[in-house]
C-alpha cells in the first residue's frame, strides 16, 4: 500500500523496520526490541531482494556502473509501539562490470549475501563491487551503532508514562502519544499496562518513588484509584473521577481532563447544550465527567439509562 501511495523510500524503510520491532515487542512485554530494514533507490526505482540467482544477476546488471542510494532504518519498540527510530541515507557507486565478472561474483558469494538488498554486503565480498562508498558503513551494514548507543545511553533519564486499565490491549494511546513525543523531540516513552484491582496501589507507588512520571487511567479504574492518591484537583474531586495521575510537590495528584475534553468537543462541533435535555445511555467510567461537563455547559436536564439501576443511581 505504501508503494501505491508513492511513499518515499525513507518512509517505506522506516515502516518496514517498525513493523518488525512492533510485532516482536507485542509478545515481549516491557522489553526493548530493535528492528531494522533497508531499501535501495535507483533513480526513483526501488530495488527488491532477489528470490533466485537469475534475479540476482538481473539486479546487478541494473545497478552496474550506476550510483544508487541505500536507505537504512532502525526502530526500537516497547509493548507493540515504536518509541525511537533513525534513518540514514548512503550513496554507493558500483563499478562497471561485464557479465563474466558478475557471474564470477555470484559464484563465490554465500546465500546470505545473494539474497540481500542489492545482492551485496559491504562487510563481505560485496565491497569489491564498488568504486565509491559514501556514508556511515555501520548504517550501510544495517546497524547505525553510534545513534543506537546514544539513544540507549539516555534511557535511564527518559521520562516514563503509561496508561492503565483492564482490558488495555486495545488501547491506541501508546501509538498516539509516542508519535507526538517523537515529533516534538521529547525525551520520553509512553506504554500501556493491564492491572487488576490489587495492582493499583503498587503502580501508584511507582509514581511516588519516581519510577513512573505520569499515568493515564481508563476503565475500570477511574474511581478505584482515588483512595491511593494524596490529593485531587478541584475538577477531579467534583467529578469523583480521575484519568490523569502525576507527582507535584512530593504528592501524588489525581486530575481529570475528561470534563474539559468533552466540553471542548462540544465547542469544536459548535453544539450549544444550554437549556438542552440530554439522554446518556450507559454509566461507564467517563459518564460522571460527561455529566459534570454538561452541567457546566448549561444542560437543563440529564437523563441516564443503564443496565444496572444501582450504578446509575450512584452517579
Amino acid at each position: 500500500s505504501l508503494l501505491k501511495e508513492k511513499a518515499s523510500p525513507e518512509i517505506i524503510s522506516k515502516n518496514l523496520a517498525e513493523l518488525k520491532a512492533n510485532k516482536i515487542s507485542e509478545k515481549r512485554h516491557n522489553h526493548l526490541v530493535l528492528g531494522a530494514d533497508s531499501v535501495i533507490d535507483l533513480n526513483g526505482e526501488l530495488i527488491s531482494k532477489p528470490i533466485n540467482r537469475d534475479e540476482a544477476f538481473a539486479i546487478l546488471k541494473k545497478l552496474n556502473g550506476q550510483k544508487h542510494q541505500l536507505i537504512s532504518s532502525v526502530c526500537i519498540s516497547k509493548n507493540g509501539a515504536m518509541i525511537w527510530n533513525f534513518t540514514d541515507v548512503s550513496t554507493l557507486t558500483m563499478k562497471q562490470l561485464n557479465s563474466d565478472e558478475i557471474e564470477s561474483y555470484l559464484t563465490k558469494i554465500k546465500d546470505k549475501e545473494l539474497y540481500a538488498y542489492g545482492v551485496y554486503q559491504i562487510e563481505a565480498d560485496g565491497r569489491s563491487l564498488f568504486s565509491k562508498i559514501e556514508g556511515d558503513e555501520n548504517a550501510i551494514m544495517g546497524l547505525p551503532v553510534k545513534e543506537i548507543k546514544e539513544y540507549l545511553n539516555g534511557w535511564g533519564t527518559m521520562k516514563n508514562y503509561l496508561v492503565i486499565g483492564n482490558p488495555i490491549e486495545h488501547s491506541l494511546s501508546p501509538k498516539l502519544h509516542n508519535y507526538w513525543i517523537r515529533e516534538n523531540n521529547i525525551d520520553a516513552v509512553y506504554n500501556k499496562r493491564q492491572l487488576n484491582e490489587n495492582d493499583i496501589k503498587g503502580t501508584i507507588n511507582e509514581v511516588a518513588n519516581g519510577k513512573i512520571d505520569g499515568i493515564n487511567v481508563t476503565i475500570p479504574f477511574k474511581k478505584s484509584v482515588i483512595p491511593f492518591l494524596n490529593e485531587l484537583t478541584p475538577l477531579a474531586k467534583e467529578a469523583q473521577s480521575v484519568n490523569t495521575i502525576y507527582k507535584k510537590d512530593g504528592k501524588v495528584v489525581g486530575h481529570n481532563t475528561d470534563v474539559d475534553g468533552f466540553g471542548y468537543a462540544l465547542k469544536y462541533i459548535n453544539y450549544d447544550a444550554q437549556g438542552k435535555k440530554v439522554f446518556i445511555l450507559g454509566a461507564g467510567g467517563v459518564v460522571s465527567s460527561i455529566i459534570l461537563a454538561l452541567k457546566k455547559a448549561g444542560a437543563s436536564e440529564i437523563v441516564l439509562s443503564n443496565r444496572t439501576k444501582e450504578k446509575a443511581e450512584n452517579l
